[in-house]
């Protein structure tokens, strides 16, 4: 028997998740995420995340969240939580990166 990849339990824990605060709100959540990525300063960071932390802060979903970006190796904001390469970080982590966050909301 194989042993199921990561991926494909990320799209399982994706296909699972139900009524996300962030749902809807890609534009404005790859904005968030562009600006954290962008900033030069923790200060900066931190003020980039507040509103994708303050979203997530009420969502029911941030267990699976957490599993998803844990299992995709995901860079950016999920889970109120910043993430470089699937590693939780402090939302005022300067990440420093040629990267672009992938998207994940909505």
């Amino acid at each position: 028997m194989r042993p199921i990849s990561r991926a494909h339990l990320a799209r399982q824990i994706a296909a699972a998740i139900q009524e996300p605060q962030c749902e809807g709100q890609s534009r404005v959540w790859t904005d968030w995420e562009t600006a954290h990525a962008a900033a030069a300063t923790p200060d900066q960071a931190a003020a980039a995340a507040t509103p994708a932390v303050a979203l997530c802060a009420g969502c029911p979903e941030t267990v699976r969240c957490v599993e998803r970006a844990e299992l995709d190796s995901y860079t950016g904001l999920a889970a109120g939580s910043a993430w470089v390469n699937g590693t939780r970080r402090a939302t005022s982590a300067v990440v420093l990166s040629p990267d672009p966050p992938q998207r994940r909301a909505g």
